[in-house]
């Protein structure tokens, strides 16, 4: 468990090294219906959020791999499965 759990919150965390620090990336629903990508320290993950993605009516969020250079975006938009890179 990375946050409390909350009632009606989902989440999902990706772990990441970012210029030398640990770091988590985090997509959740709290507040953000379709969600949204955030970025937190490894170390208090349960600290300041940095957004990376915010929510975005009618863009669904639904997962994110990463990898030691890049990042994989998985979402929907317009009802179509898509992909988004990051570097």
């Amino acid at each position: 468990s990375v946050w409390p759990r909350r009632e009606g919150v989902e989440y999902s965390v990706s772990h990441a090294i970012v210029d030398g620090a640990d770091v988590l990336y985090v997509l959740h629903n709290d507040d953000a219906l379709d969600f949204e990508l955030v970025r937190v320290s490894a170390e208090d993950p349960t600290g300041a959020r940095e957004v990376v993605l915010p929510h975005q009516p009618g863009r669904r969020l639904e997962g994110l791999s990463t990898f030691r250079d890049w990042a994989l975006l998985g979402y929907r938009r317009d009802g179509l499965q898509r992909l988004g890179i990051f570097d």
